[in-house]
């Protein structure tokens, strides 16, 4: 696991996406902040007020005065007659930022999540994107990787549709580090590397900095390779250096500190921590305070000066503890459970080795209830022999210590049997969880499968047969759409259904939208392989539906020719192929001076695609999903091919 992960996540990242730019405060500055200070004593509107509070919090904020720019910003905010705007998102923003520098991980949420509030109400979606990738960023410092992620995909979707590259860099660095907690080097080099090659096209020193570092991290946790991971430590420290960014250098002195101990070169080591402990309180950034003193407790235990090891390690604890970092925490339950195993103070190894597993009971294994009980085996038996000793010349007290030590294993192994049921009740949570939530998908999938739209013209068409006095029409039109409703709830009842189901479903929901549009398109529906697999082969249900909906509504609808849809099912290998294609307008098809929604995708085809991944991971299959536009292929032709893959499953 990288065990530096969340700091360079978190202090490279925010300056990238402008959570903290601020103002290096020379000689000529401080009479501009006396001009400020004196401007806001001046009788002006609120508005002006606020603005002069903003520009002042920023003076002090780049002195590092951490206190007094929060309570400028505040004032600014105060002051603002409409909290709706930029002006306020920005300074939520600066404040969110103060408060993760200060290690205060809740209130800097709450701040990124009233700005991210405020910019999809101004419909700003830029800003929305940054305010995505920044509560991301705090809920993988907290530990919470399914809501971080869930927030970095939404951010890349709107810096992908906006082409914007900075946005895009920010994300491929995040998923590096995630690669990195996966234990994924060769994704980790990737996205790490094509973060810095996008950093160094756009000339962003400070982000070629973090990358550096990051690959650094790579190489030292994941490769073992120390002599690369230090030029890359080495190579980021001289970029920060040379930006005077205090933080990211007490950040490399760090890392290069550690790695200088895997190699055993100590006094090296210690020195590169000190220089970092001592950077980090310079600038009163309690999480650099809290690595320092962890790295220093480590240097110390490994010159076996287990006093000191153990005073930084109490130091960190108590920081950890304050800011909240469960990481950190965790890491130090463990330092200290085998500093005083070290020592042959088992009470205490004991107690924190139990508040380590405890905090760590998302990862609990068989590694980890082996190691608790041979710890508790080995303080019983050592407290067992004391008592021995001390009673060994007296029969009754011999007796009596033989059934306290027969007590004492009795409640050993049921002590070992409770952290055995808790493990696999956790295993059982984990998988309870991950079973829920795929089923939570499904059903949202359902819900979302046929559109409103859809249904209500449905039946405005069938009206309009009864109003023109058509009434065979208008019967065979409503049968049909009853049947097809039919299928659909009946359907709904179950996970899969057969592939003969599916195809009865697709050919009804097609015919419906043929008589709809008056017979503008032609649709084929074709099975390819012989014989009754048809009716074997199993298949979500409707999950080809938000497909042939798009290539009939935004594909075929208003072109001048007569529209074709073809959908196709086949088996390759151990995977059902579905296969989509029209001759619309394709898929990247935009009208002149349309501007696509920003935060707008389609519900239906998103669910899919999701289930579609997921039932990949169950089963084990190859993860198939491809959208081919055919006028990018070849001009001359228009059009779209969706294909993807299921399991092959069997009734």
């Amino acid at each position: 696991m990288i065990k530096r992960f969340y700091i360079y996540m978190l202090v490279f990242l925010f300056p990238m996406l402008g959570l903290g730019v601020h103002i290096a405060l020379a000689e000529n500055h401080v009479s501009e902040r006396d001009s400020l200070k004196r401007e806001i004593d001046k009788n002006k509107g609120n508005a002006e007020k606020s603005e002069l509070f903003y520009q002042l919090a920023q003076y002090y904020s780049g002195e590092d005065k951490n206190d007094s720019a929060l309570f400028l910003y505040n004032t600014a905010y105060r002051l603002l007659s409409d909290t709706l705007t930029n002006e306020a998102d920005k300074i939520l923003n600066e404040i969110g930022l103060i408060y993760y520098h200060q290690g205060d991980f809740a209130n800097a949420l709450s701040s990124f999540k009233k700005a991210l509030q405020i910019v999809i109400i101004i419909d700003d979606s830029s800003m929305v994107a940054r305010r995505y990738g920044n509560i991301g960023v705090i809920y993988d410092h907290l530990g919470d990787y399914v809501k971080s992620i869930e927030y970095y995909q939404k951010a890349l979707e709107i810096f992908e549709e906006q082409d914007f590259k900075k946005g895009m860099a920010f994300i491929y660095n995040n998923m590096g580090v995630i690669s990195e907690e996966m234990g994924n080097s060769a994704n980790a080099l990737l996205y790490h590397q094509k973060a810095l090659k996008m950093k160094t096209l756009l000339d962003d020193k400070s982000g070629m900095g973090n990358s550096l570092n990051n690959i650094g991290v790579v190489y030292e946790q994941l490769l073992t390779n120390y002599d690369s991971a230090l030029y890359y430590h080495k190579q980021a420290l001289w970029v920060f250096l040379d930006l005077d960014d205090k933080r990211r250098t007490a950040i490399s002195f760090g890392n290069i500190g550690a790695i200088h101990l895997k190699k055993h070169d100590i006094d090296s080591a210690i020195y590169y921590s000190e220089k970092a402990l001592e950077l980090s309180r310079s600038i009163n950034d309690e999480n650099g305070i809290s690595s320092a003193l962890l790295n220093l407790g480590k240097d110390y235990y490994e010159m076996e000066d287990f006093r000191l090891a153990e005073s930084y390690y109490l130091q960190c604890l108590k920081i950890s503890e304050k800011i909240g970092s469960r990481k950190r925490v965790t890491e130090i339950y463990d330092a200290l459970a085998k500093l005083y195993h070290k020592t042959h103070q088992d009470s205490k190894a004991y107690s924190y080795h139990a508040k380590y597993s405890m905090l760590k009971d998302s990862l609990i294994n068989e590694e980890n209830n082996k190691q608790i009980a041979e710890l508790k085996t080995r303080y019983e038996l050592e407290k067992k022999d004391k008592q021995l000793k001390m009673l060994s010349h007296e029969n009754y007290l011999q007796k009596e210590s033989i059934t306290h030590y027969n007590f004492l294993l009795i409640t050993l192994f049921l002590i070992a049997s409770l952290v055995l049921v808790i493990a696999v009740l956790l295993i059982r949570q984990s998988r309870f969880k991950s079973r829920q939530k795929t089923m939570e998908l499904q059903q949202k999938l359902l819900r979302s499968q046929m559109n409103p739209h859809f249904i209500f013209n449905t039946l405005f068409s069938i009206q309009t047969y009864m109003l023109e006095n058509d009434a065979i029409s208008a019967s065979r039109f409503l049968s049909r759409f009853a049947k097809l409703m039919r299928h659909i709830l009946e359907n709904s009842k179950h996970e899969f259904v057969t592939l003969e189901n599916e195809i009865e479903f697709v050919n009804e929901y097609l015919f419906i939208q043929q008589l709809r549009f008056d017979e503008s398109f032609k649709y084929e529906v074709v099975f390819e392989e012989q014989g009754e697999g048809v009716s074997q082969v199993m298949i979500p249900p409707m999950l080809s539906q938000p497909f042939i909906e798009n290539a009939i509504d935004h594909g075929i609808r208003n072109i001048n020719r007569e529209g074709i849809v073809n959908v196709r099912f086949s088996i390759r290998d151990e995977n059902l192929i579905v296969r989509i294609e029209d001759n619309g307008v394709g898929f990247y098809h935009k009208k002149p001076g349309h501007q696509k929604l920003k935060d707008h995708k389609p519900t239906g085809v998103e669910n899919t695609r999701q289930r579609i991944k997921i039932l990949a991971g169950e089963y084990k299959t190859m993860d198939l999903f491809e959208i081919r536009d055919l006028n990018r292929e070849n001009p001359a032709k228009t059009g779209t091919i969706i294909t993807f893959a299921i399991p092959l499953i069997y009734a």
